[in-house]
């Protein structure tokens, strides 16, 4: 069998109709057949049809995918009902298939029902009635145990496998189904009669008819026997009544009670759950109660069930609603004999805020509604009515016997109200004042009879001394006794500077500028320590006086560390202290040199006024491919900026390429400074021989002997030094001037940046000399007069049109 089902799978999988895609979910552990569609169950039977397999495989197939023997054999039903070509509303087939199962029990499912093929189970828990759930639970079959030894309280009947095992000193083993008229065959032995019989019963009539025929030695001890089930046989069970689909069953001879109610989908909304009745041979011989189960966990009354039992769930008599404050609201169904106690019971008891004092009770009369209140002492009595609706209430949001006190006490919170406590007793309640209590007034918040608040005030030290005579308190007075520093600023001193960890702290009475010092975490090395500065609020200053101080500023100076000091200033509250810089404590200032020097790179400088001469000459000076014409400072704008990103610009400097440079000036971050570099070695320390300052790059181009033309010209180019040759030479060999060229904008940009236009003097134009690396511009003409509008052009034209006309009236005027 488990290869057919292993080949079954491997076929559906290799047709690409796999049941789990198209039919059927891989895994049926908790799936019900009735849950199935009939589309579903038509893809199925076609596969399985393609595949060459019988209906029978379908319930193979549905066990090994972990549904339940039950919800499989459903499954199979509904497949032969297709098969036959009713998928609605249809009777499902007399079917049988039988399952191993891990102990050698073989049972056969035969079903004969009245089973609607595609009906769902409805959510009978939509009226919330208690119990309902359980059959409708996916995870909760009440499948029996069918792997289990055998119970000796069974009773053998027609179809039943008995195994017949002799061991010991004689070996057999013998099996033999019980046949219709109840007895089973034995070689060389005879035929028994077992129907009817206990396995235990049988067990003995077994072993006294083999001992009388051939096993002596059973009667020494010799030989043992063992009577055990090989498979057990299928029962129908009818449920009738109030049951979700009512019908006949073919359960397994184990089934209980429950099996055939979770079968049929359990009681209806108007089913009972607590007198379910189980009739045989036109007898009730039990009754059960799921609220046994539901409640305690009771299964006397599920008894197992036997061939042609009858399972009758009648309608309920009595049902009530529970709803408000308890642990599980719903419908609960009562029996004879049961109290509102018992209700309370079912719905688990009131929550923790129900008010218990009394239920109230919406019952039907004949006629109309009514409602009634139940007090907590008639639950044990009352007897509920049908359709009852009980709503339990919510305790009020308010205390009978509370005071509170807050403030300056050792245990401020909610206690205790009793008549006659006073003001001192729940200060006492409370552990007493705190050291910090301000003990000259005291306040009591009190809400009038209409809940408007009111104060009442109080000396507390003249309570406590007995001054005055004590308050007495009402409940749910709130007495607030404050702290001396909530009734003042909050005192701090303030620190900068050159300190560790400027800032406010808190202030403290003889608190000394050395301890504030402690508390900053000390002086920053280059702290000035001779003279701190403290400035002070005045609290008499003259408000009409333009002149008058506003603040009293006091020098500490000390020649010493003035941790030394043996009187250190006393602080008062929102002293501002300074420590300044100390102006002889300077950090290194560092430059940069690029381009054609000894020994390019970075410099710190040694004075203040160190030069470019300075820096030249500890850089090993010049190269002789120097460009004396080329030479510049890129100075930053802002100091505090270019020290966060100087690194990465000088970087991209130390490629060599004038653009990175125009780059950096274009960003806003440095200023281009032209340099006379041959007048600076000439002459040092001259005007041209600026001073430094830290984040200089002083740049030095190599010779680049080339002329760069730009601008109108026919053929803007790259040209080649050559020297004493003049600006108008360089433009002729660039194509000469384009139309729109401006000539009195032209102009020279040489390699330190700077820019130089033509001289004109009366009618003579000269133009500055040409350096190696120079680029000469040729700027276009810029018009100022804008172009004419529409309205304009129109005007115009209107114009001269009139003037025509006046004109030639004139000429015509003349000839008369």
């Amino acid at each position: 069998m488990k290869i057919r089902i292993l080949l079954l799978t491997a076929t559906l999988y290799i047709a690409n109709i796999s049941i789990a895609q198209q039919s059927l979910p891989s895994d049926l552990t908790n799936i019900r057949a009735t849950q199935i569609t009939d589309q579903q169950l038509i893809q199925l039977a076609s596969q399985l049809k393609q595949s060459g397999y019988t209906i029978n495989d379908a319930y193979a197939l549905a066990i090994a995918r972990g549904m339940t023997p039950i919800e499989a054999q459903i499954l199979k039903s509904r497949l032969d009902g297709l098969v036959q070509g009713a998928t609605r509303n249809t009777n499902i087939n007399d079917t049988a298939y039988n399952k191993t199962s891990s102990n050698n029990y073989n049972y056969s499912y035969r079903t004969i029902d009245t089973l609607q093929a595609d009906e769902l189970i409805e959510p009978i828990n939509k009226l919330n009635i208690f119990g309902a759930e359980i059959f409708n639970k996916k995870n909760l079959t009440f499948e029996p145990n069918l792997r289990m030894a055998t119970p000796k309280n069974y009773i053998l009947g027609p179809d039943d496998e008995v195994v017949i095992d002799i061991f010991g000193y004689q070996e057999a083993n013998y099996r033999s189904k019980v046949t219709p008229d109840g007895s089973i065959k034995v070689p060389n032995v005879g035929i028994i009669y077992v129907n009817g019989l206990t396995i235990e019963q049988a067990t003995n009539r077994i072993t006294d008819k083999l001992a009388k025929n051939g096993y002596s030695n059973i009667n020494s001890g010799r030989t043992k026997v063992q009577i055990s089930l090989g498979s057990i046989r299928s029962i129908k069970v009818t449920l009738i009544g109030e049951a979700r689909k009512p019908g006949t069953y073919t359960l397994p001879s184990l089934a209980t009670v429950f099996n055939a109610l979770y079968a049929s989908g359990g009681p209806t909304d108007n089913g009972s759950f607590r007198n379910i009745q189980i009739i045989r041979a036109n007898k009730i011989i039990d009754t059960l109660d799921i609220y046994d189960f539901l409640m305690r966990g009771d299964q006397i009354h599920n008894i197992g069930l036997a061939d042609q039992d009858i399972i009758r769930v009648p309608p309920y008599t009595t049902r009530v609603n529970v709803q408000g404050q308890v642990k599980r609201p719903g419908i609960y169904e009562i029996a004879n004999g049961e109290y509102f106690k018992d209700v309370l019971n079912f719905a688990g008891g009131f929550s923790d805020s129900a008010y218990t004092a009394a239920v109230s009770i919406v019952q039907n009369t004949s006629s109309q509604k009514r409602v009634a209140d139940l007090n907590a002492d008639a639950f044990d009595t009352y007897i509920p009515h049908n359709t009852d609706a009980y709503t339990i209430g919510k305790i009020l949001d308010r205390y009978e016997n509370r005071v509170q006190i807050e403030g300056a006490v050792f245990r401020p919170g909610v206690y205790e109200w009793k008549p006659n406590l006073t003001v001192s007793q729940l200060i006492q309640k409370a552990q007493g004042l705190k050291e910090d209590a301000f003990t000259k007034r005291g306040i009591i918040k009190r809400q009038k009879a209409d809940l408007t608040p009111s104060f009442i005030n109080f000396n507390i030290a003249d309570i406590i001394n007995k001054k005055i005579p004590d308050i007495i308190l009402q409940k749910e007075d709130s007495v607030s006794i404050r702290s001396i520093f909530d009734l003042r600023e909050q005192l701090n001193v303030h620190i900068e500077g050159e300190v560790q960890k400027p800032g406010d702290f808190s202030y403290s009475e003889n608190m000394t500028l050395q301890d504030l010092l402690l508390l900053a975490g000390g002086f920053k090395e280059k702290a000035s320590t001779k003279e701190i500065e403290i400035s002070r609020r005045l609290k008499d200053a003259d408000p009409l006086n333009k002149n008058s101080k506003i603040a009293n500023i006091i020098k500490i100076s000390t020649a010493g560390d003035i941790f030394d000091m043996s009187q250190p200033p006393i602080l008062e509250p929102f002293d501002k202290i300074v420590v300044r810089s100390n102006p002889a404590y300077l950090l290194q200032k560092i430059v940069k040199i690029e381009g054609a020097v000894l020994y390019p790179g970075e410099y710190t400088l040694s004075t203040q006024a160190d030069r470019v001469s300075t820096l030249l000459t500890r850089a090993g000076g010049i190269l002789p491919l120097a460009n004396t014409d080329a030479a510049y400072i890129l100075r930053p704008r802002d100091v505090s900026e270019i020290s966060k990103r100087k690194l990465e610009v000088i970087k991209k400097l130390s490629n060599n390429k004038d653009s990175i440079a125009n780059d950096a000036i274009d960003n806003n971050l440095y200023d281009r400074l032209a340099l006379n570099l041959n007048e600076i070695i000439k002459n040092p320390t001259s005007a041209p021989d600026v001073f430094l300052v830290e984040g200089d790059i002083l740049r030095i181009e190599k010779l680049s002997p080339t002329i760069k033309v730009s601008g109108l010209v026919y053929t803007p180019s790259l040209q080649p030094y050559q020297q004493g040759k003049s600006v108008r030479y360089y433009i002729a060999n660039a194509g000469g001037l384009a139309s729109g060229a401006r000539r009195s904008g032209i102009h020279i940009v040489y390699p330190n940046g700077e820019a130089r236009g033509r001289n004109r003097f009366l009618f003579f134009t000269s133009y500055p000399e040409v350096k190696p690396g120079s680029e000469i511009i040729i700027p276009k003409i810029v018009s100022e007069r804008k172009p004419l509008s529409t309205v304009e052009v129109v005007g115009i034209a209107s114009a001269i049109a009139s003037l025509g006309a006046v004109v030639v009236a004139v000429l015509n005027s003349l000839k008369k």
